[in-house]
């Protein structure tokens, strides 16, 4: 066979090569040992970047994306189309994961899982790819909003964290959401506590919304920039659970 043109390897760089070659007017020659497209086009970038955007939406009976689940038994069905990945669900009582590699390479296994979901967040992921190839889903009604806090420091030489429109002297551990308002640039709002160290800029004024986790402890908001406009509170464990 003659020709103008041989372009040894069929992948992203060859093929397209080849093909302007031949638009050129070339008679061209491609040779490839494997499938023309290479890894990047066959088994690689394009194949795993759709399986990503698949992993990232574990859809029901109707094809939905799954956000949001009832408790109880359900069926599960994995169709597995690689050989480099896997699906491997967690969560509350379930703890499940398909191979990373195929009993027969290169065809789609499937799996089927009976599984029991109870109140709480479950995760899937793929084993090799852990934060490319992940999600998540809810079994029951999402928890209760955080409690607010409100925070302000000025105008003038004021700095105060309430809630409920009362002076903050003790809060129960856990998570709270903290509005806060500095209304000055010549101080700063900076609360820290047990597992808290957050702050706003001296010199500008801003409005942000924490979302923080108090722990057991003692804690304080002030202003870096005035050692008097300081305050202290505690940080107690929550009421023990009444035993039935």
């Amino acid at each position: 066979m003659e020709c103008d043109v041989a372009v040894l390897g069929g992948g992203p760089g060859g093929y397209p090569a080849a093909i302007r070659a031949a638009q050129l007017g070339a008679r061209v020659a491609l040779i490839e040992a494997d499938r023309v497209g290479g890894t990047c086009i066959t088994v690689g970038c394009i194949p795993t970047k759709a399986w990503v955007q698949t992993a990232h939406a574990l859809k029901d009976a109707n094809g939905k994306p799954v956000n949001q689940l009832d408790p109880g038994d359900y069926t599960i069905t994995i169709t597995d189309n690689s050989d480099d990945h896997n699906f491997h669900l967690t969560g509350p009582g379930v703890d499940k994961a398909t191979n990373l590699d195929n009993t027969v390479p290169g065809q789609p296994e499937k799996t089927t899982w009976d599984v029991t979901l109870v109140n709480g967040v479950y995760k899937y992921k793929c084993d090799a790819h852990p934060s490319q190839m992940k999600g998540s889903f809810r079994a029951g009604p999402a928890p209760p909003p955080p409690p607010k806090l409100t925070a302000k420091v000025g105008p003038g030489k004021a700095i105060t964290l309430k809630k409920g429109g009362a002076a903050v002297k003790s809060l129960v551990a856990g998570t709270y959401k903290v509005a806060v308002k500095d209304a000055t640039k010549k101080d700063n709002f900076h609360l820290v506590a047990p597992g808290v160290n957050k702050k706003t800029g001296i010199r500008g004024k801003a409005s942000v919304t924490w979302t923080v986790k108090f722990k057991v402890g003692k804690g304080s908001y002030r202003s870096d920039a005035s050692k008097k406009l300081k305050r202290a509170f505690k940080v107690i464990p929550p009421p023990a659970t009444p035993v039935s």
